[in-house]
């Protein structure tokens, strides 16, 4: 995605972060062989998610399994980012295509690349995002609708229980 906005010469810049991995490093290695004047930056490990996020105007979530929570992209949408990820796993339940950031076919790169040079097009399509994706992590993350989601898991876990135990005599 780098290397097509680098070649379309629309101004983006990317950033990669977290530590090095082989894939990371020999990702780096061919980036900087084959295409030095690509826009991206390698940064590494990155202390927190909070400096993390701070790097960046918009988060892209491109994991390549479906993710069963996604904290990348809970804590970029109550940093107030905008969210293009993958239309698959946490990342469908979370974000609200066209509200809080864009869900894109597994793999189109160049769907969010499309979107990455529209929002940079209108800075305030990115504030209004990132303000709607903030909503949308308070609403679901919010200490009284966790405690309603434990209090459910624990009767649901404790009904479980029940049932084992009804089994488990009526056999006897």
């Amino acid at each position: 995605m780098a290397i097509a906005a680098a070649d379309r010469k629309n101004g983006l810049e990317f950033v990669v972060v977290g530590p090095p991995t082989d894939h990371s490093s020999a990702l780096e290695r061919m980036v900087r062989g084959e295409f030095p004047s690509t826009n991206i930056g390698f940064l590494g490990y990155v202390p927190s998610a909070a400096e993390a996020i701070r790097l960046v105007n918009v988060i892209a979530s491109f994991s390549t399994i479906p993710e069963s929570f996604g904290r990348t992209i809970s804590e970029g949408m109550a940093a107030r980012r905008p969210i293009i990820a993958y239309n698959k796993g946490a990342a469908s339940e979370l974000i609200r295509h066209d509200r809080d950031g864009f869900l894109i076919a597994d793999g189109n790169v160049m769907s969010a690349l499309e979107h990455l040079e529209a929002l940079s097009a209108c800075p305030s399509r990115v504030l209004e995002m990132g303000k709607h994706g903030r909503s949308r992590a308070e609403q679901l993350f919010s200490h009284q609708d966790f405690a309603v989601a434990l209090n459910e898991i624990y009767r649901r876990v404790l009904e479980d229980q029940n049932m084992d135990v009804l089994s488990l005599s009526r056999r006897n």
